[in-house]
């Protein structure tokens, strides 16, 4: 028998691989009358009847060019999500639906569908990262820790799997970060910046003693120690918050090497799609709190600082793909 072509799903980004004589006219457009041609790149947004497909494709401001729905699988080829642009309302109206989603995430394929849908959006943020990690280099920002972007853990997949089993209920999105990204930690500072972002790198060249707390984007999870924390301690109670709690990252006073608070967490009690982070300033879901981090080039605590960088932060920050 042949075999059947790979099945689409939700904000797949797709190539246009057979037109009827190369180009068909478009059903619809924001920016005016247009043709799909053979080799044009979209993304699924829907099923039609008649096992069809309706594929959109956007600019950077997120103006749809085209948009049809009279699309054959055979027509299509799957690609990685970043090969794509996405519209961003389309993906905030999505998300917005999944927050709603609590015990429904219990049951298998509903928990798959929104981890694959959600992995689509953290692969965008692996790609701007690696694009800060690039130019931040480049301007010779100094980093305070040997790793500051790690790959995922060895066997993520199987060992989130493994703590829903047990009830630690690892918000959706933070899983679909830990697959796509896995560690990352912008600690350090810049030898041009007129305050250190860390104490004890530069202090000396400092005109003021007080370091900037930029708050830069700090990952540290690890699921194979969860694991092991679940082997060597009780499982928590149902009602302790803090038990029932992951710790993400530290404050933004001991990322920049002070003594400070409690850690940034997130709950782990109950099935969640994204949760709001504890600790962190503003009540920010890790989705928003992504966002609000790259605004300012992974260092949101410039939020704060009136003379912040400003030709440094457009830098970071010129050309990153808005999640």
């Amino acid at each position: 028998m042949p075999k059947l072509p790979e099945t689409l799903a939700l904000f797949d980004a797709v190539r246009i691989v057979n037109l009827p004589e190369g180009k068909i006219p478009s059903c619809y457009s924001q920016t005016g009358i247009t043709h799909i041609h053979v080799g044009d790149v979209g993304v699924v947004i829907d099923q039609w009847p008649g096992g069809k497909f309706r594929v959109e494709a956007v600019d950077k401001s997120g103006a749809i060019l085209w948009q049809d729905h009279t699309f054959e699988r055979d027509q299509l080829e799957k690609l990685p999500p970043t090969d794509a642009a996405y519209c961003r309302r389309r993906i905030n109206e999505h998300w917005a639906w999944q927050l709603s989603l609590t015990d429904e995430l219990l049951k298998t394929q509903q928990r798959k569908d929104a981890l694959d849908f959600a992995c689509k959006v953290m692969s965008f943020a692996r790609q701007n990262l690696e694009v800060l990690f690039a130019r931040l280099t480049e301007s010779g920002y100094q980093f305070a820790h040997r790793n500051p972007f790690c790959p995922p853990e060895e066997n993520v997949k199987r060992n989130l799997e493994e703590l829903w089993k047990r009830g630690v209920y690892v918000p959706v999105s933070l899983q679909a970060w830990l697959i796509e990204v896995g560690c990352v930690d912008f600690c350090g500072t810049h030898p041009d910046w007129p305050r250190t972002g860390c104490a004890g790198m530069y202090d000396d060249q400092s005109d003021e003693t007080e370091p900037w707390y930029t708050d830069p984007l700090v990952f540290d999870v690890s699921t194979k120690t969860m694991l092991e924390d679940l082997e060597e301690y009780p499982p928590p109670k149902e009602g302790d918050f803090f038990s029932n709690c992951i710790e993400i990252a530290p404050d933004d006073t001991t990322k920049a090497n002070i003594s400070g608070g409690g850690p940034i967490s997130i709950s782990s009690a109950a099935p969640r799609f994204d949760s709001v982070l504890v600790g962190q300033h503003g009540s920010l879901t890790l989705l928003s709190y992504l966002r609000h981090a790259f605004s300012w080039g992974g260092f949101p605590g410039f939020d704060y600082i009136t003379n912040a960088p400003t030709e440094m932060i457009h830098r970071l920050t010129h050309d990153l793909t808005r999640l």
